[in-house]
């Protein structure tokens, strides 16, 4: 992918990008076109992404948020001044990354090990599989926002046993997410700036404890799609752990009763 980037923006400057595994909606290459345009000027805007891991945030304040810690590469789009930026420094990774997590970024001690944790034994020969980590911590250097779609537009469809690189045993909470189409023309932010919050709630999900109102778009998806054992499946992994015995036997029933056709 870095050769491949690197070729793409020798010859334009700027592009939209989509590996063969993501399947987006159609309003993507609209949102991507649009959001090139409008943030051309804007050096702070790095990174143009499709895929909304939550699925739906904060949809009736604008049709894109902010943020600096994440960026999903599933789907996306960017400029070649920005692409320049990659850090290709490979022996001064690890203490960058240290360093930008605890002088810049001021991050509490649970966060900063989970972005810290890749870089232990990061290295060149990783670089072809995992350089969206490499790309994430380039623009942080920066402090470039990555910019994400209110509603998800994408939908990762390379999961499974026989993946390169996402057979991993939580793959429920990230395969097959249903995606939505933006309506045009787009509603900017009165102000752009990071989303905390949200990355709180990224983070959260990135470790398989969402909170149940930001699961719960994902588990309706599932069950209008009578995907009832994927559904129940999901929420003996996730929300067991996660919720009071009482509302977790509650979630369960209700995919229950849809599974018996009750």
């Amino acid at each position: 992918m870095v050769s491949g980037l690197d070729w793409v923006f020798a010859q334009v400057e700027e592009a939209i990008l989509l590996e063969d595994d993501c399947l987006p909606d159609l309003s993507f290459f609209a949102y991507c076109e649009a959001l090139l345009h409008h943030y051309r000027e804007d050096p702070r805007v790095m990174h143009i992404g499709g895929h909304n891991r939550l699925i739906a945030w904060m949809p009736d304040a604008s049709s894109y948020h902010a943020t600096f810690q994440y960026g999903s590469v599933w789907g996306w789009a960017t400029w070649r001044t920005a692409w320049q930026c990659f850090r290709r420094d490979a022996p001064n990774w690890r203490r960058l990354a240290h360093q930008l997590t605890t002088t810049q970024v001021g991050w509490n001690g649970d966060t900063q090990a989970e972005f810290l944790h890749p870089f232990q034994t990061f290295s060149m020969e990783k670089l072809a599989d995992d350089w969206c980590i490499i790309w994430t911590l380039s623009k942080m250097l920066k402090g470039g926002l990555s910019l994400f779609p209110a509603r998800n537009l994408i939908s990762n469809i390379g999961f499974g046993p026989q993946a390169t690189h996402t057979s991993m045993s939580h793959a429920l909470l990230f395969q097959n997410t249903p995606r939505f189409s933006l309506e045009f023309p787009l509603h900017h932010p009165s102000h752009l700036q990071l989303d905390a919050h949200y990355e709180a709630q990224h983070l959260r999900w990135m470790q398989c404890r969402p909170s149940p109102d930001l699961l719960q778009p994902l588990l309706d998806h599932l069950l209008a799609q009578n995907r009832c054992v994927h559904a129940l499946v999901l929420i003996e992994q996730v929300l067991r752990s996660s919720l009071p015995a009482p509302e977790y036997e509650q979630h369960k029933a209700a995919v229950l009763r849809q599974l018996r056709g009750g």
